[in-house]
């Protein structure tokens, strides 16, 4: 019997949320410079690889059926099947769909789930670029249905729940030269499905993005952005708080760097803003250093569902000697928000919500929804007259708030 992190019934102790885990962030791909993270595009960047595709895939009843070798990197699995990753195996060929309202898909009590278990598990091959070896590697799942456990090589890294949230794990500890094994088991019933319960439709398995990234051992752990807006004045506040993780102790912390782009893609400042980043000095705050910054922007283009203005945000870390090591962009839009004399006031005005809820659901492929399936739902619903999505208490894909921040759609 395979050994589980968190031991063989980790998948039904409501204690164990992730063993492993990187800490939740921001969803920032790096650039290794600032015009380049500009663009937005991740695709461009060289530090950035995409694990989409075609998987091999074993679906068995329940985990403890799982070979207790198919983490090895020299397991055989040509008798395997090929899956699309993202993808819900509901959807392909394994197992079934299953509705469900007011009542659980199993019969018992929480946190228990029945014996048969459906069960997916995943092996992908792959080979790093050159440029990246000696550097940090992360993977990156969009998300599981139900609950997560990983290897590199034979290695554990961990475990995630949380069905809708991206789980990472730092990989480089266990890299090899030359053709890597990622492998992942995915057990549909857990004890986080009893508080995911909702009038949805239950799948199964990777149903959002898998990738790599590389970055430095001194990257940029999160970069979290508020832009306010003062709608008497039009003024607006861009508020920064940058954190920096390091891999090893360093005894010169690199500076942050802070650009900001208007709409037409024109620089906002005359020149970059240069931070340090401190040290709170309490480790039981805050253990690493972090940056922040407050600056007034002088009556910005202020976002509203009828004009969805958006500035481009680039946070770049630079060394001593003022090279590059690592750029990440985002972006940025100035309104404010407020209830006042009994109403929703955008930027000062009033505002009738005029909503529809959203779950995401293709009725192909499930959960695992492409852009252009997320663009043409905005789109439509634009279309139709609404102004919000309500996301269904469930968070969606990050690029889905992209493209509500872009043609002006309120998420709540």
């Amino acid at each position: 019997m395979i050994q589980l992190p968190g031991g063989a019934k980790s998948f039904t102790d409501p204690e164990i949320t992730g063993i492993g885990r990187l800490k939740a962030r921001s969803p920032l791909v790096p650039f290794p410079e600032p015009t380049l993270a500009q663009t937005l595009d991740r695709d461009r960047s060289p530090w950035f690889m995409s694990l989409d595709g075609s998987w091999s895939f074993l679906g068995i009843d329940q985990p403890e059926s799982a070979p207790p070798d198919f983490t090895d990197a020299h397991f055989d699995d040509r008798e395997w099947r090929p899956i699309e990753v993202p993808g819900n195996w509901t959807m392909q060929g394994f197992d079934h769909p299953h509705y469900t309202n007011v009542q659980m898909p199993f019969v018992g009590d929480p946190p228990n789930v029945p014996t048969a278990n459906p069960t997916g598990l995943y092996r992908k091959l792959f080979s790093l670029p050159k440029s990246w070896k000696g550097r940090r590697v992360v993977v990156h799942f969009g998300g599981a249905e139900s609950v997560l456990y990983v290897w590199l090589n034979g290695h554990s890294l961990g475990l995630s729940k949380d069905s809708r949230l991206p789980a990472e794990f730092d990989l480089t500890p266990h890299l090899v030269n030359g053709q890597n094994t990622l492998t992942a088991m995915v057990v549909r019933w857990s004890d986080a499905t009893w508080i995911e319960d909702q009038d949805h439709w239950f799948m199964g398995g990777l149903h959002r993005e898998v990738y790599l990234y590389t970055t430095d051992h001194q990257y940029l752990e999160d970069v979290r952005v508020r832009a306010r807006l003062d709608p008497v004045t039009g003024s607006g506040q861009l508020e920064v708080r940058a954190e920096l993780g390091v891999k090893t102790p360093v005894e010169t912390a690199p500076q942050l760097q802070l650009a900001l782009f208007d709409p037409r893609g024109k620089s906002v400042f005359r020149k970059p803003r240069t931070l340090e980043f401190a040290n709170p000095g309490n480790p039981y705050l805050f253990q690493g250093r972090f940056a922040d910054h407050i600056e007034s922007v002088k009556r910005p283009k202020a976002w509203s569902s009828e004009s969805p203005h958006l500035y481009t945000l680039v946070a770049s870390l630079t060394d001593t000697r003022g090279r590059c090591i690592e750029s990440v962009s985002m972006r940025v839009g100035f309104r404010d928000v407020q209830i006042a004399h009994r109403e929703l006031l955008i930027n000062g005005r009033p505002v009738m919500i005029k909503g529809v809820n959203r779950h995401d659901h293709h009725p192909e492929r499930g959960k695992a929804l492409t852009r252009s399936d997320m663009l043409e739902d905005v789109l439509a619903i634009k279309r139709w007259g609404f102004n919000a999505i309500r996301t269904a208490h469930y968070p969606n894909d990050p690029y889905l708030y992209d493209l509500c921040d872009a043609i002006g759609l309120y998420v709540v």
